[in-house]
């Protein structure tokens, strides 16, 4: 045990001495390795993504950008505007849609908001959104990718988990249409 974990560390450290990520190496690892690492709680362990911040007359150029980052960087990429955000904050639904087509400027392009590195940053820690909703709230709660509805219930009180009976699913596309 104690000469597998220094085997593994040696490994990360020879990995981060030639600027590489510990992370990189996770394929190569097999469950009781990773298992060994876990109390070491390396920072450059954890799944990385990049979010580019550019400028609004980039936007158009936002998917070539990503994918030219995502090549350099060997990582997920997601492109953000900050003033473009700031500018889409105080703005209603219909505004923002004018706003953003006017950015557009006839191109059939699609702009990159902070909804796409929030989606992005989900995917890759493998998690999800689970709604629940009634009469007096609809709430989002946070759980792993591909859980079950026990599961998921679980994620609002343990007590939902133990004794759960059914779940009734509906499209957000019906959802939204009632």
């Amino acid at each position: 045990m104690v000469l597998d974990t220094v085997k593994i560390l040696t490994k990360i450290k020879n990995y981060l001495e030639v600027g590489k990520l510990a992370y990189d190496i996770a394929d190569e690892l097999h469950d009781g390795e990773k298992e060994l690492l876990k109390p070491y709680n390396f920072l450059t362990y954890k799944p990385f993504i990049y979010a580019l911040n550019i400028t609004e007359t980039d936007l158009k150029n936002a998917e070539q950008l990503k994918t030219e980052y995502e090549k350099i960087f060997q990582k997920p990429v997601a492109i953000v505007s900050a003033k473009f955000e700031s500018e889409m904050i105080e703005l209603d639904a219909e505004d923002k849609e004018m706003f953003i087509e006017d950015l557009k400027d006839g191109q059939d392009v699609k702009l990159p908001t902070l909804d796409d590195l929030i989606s992005l940053a989900f995917d890759t820690v493998g998690l999800m959104y689970y709604f629940t909703t009634g009469v007096k709230e609809t709430r989002a709660w946070t759980i792993p990718k591909d859980s079950t509805a026990p599961h998921a219930a679980g994620a609002i009180h343990t007590d939902f988990e133990r004794g759960f009976i059914k779940a009734d699913v509906v499209s957000y596309d019906d959802f939204v249409r009632v």
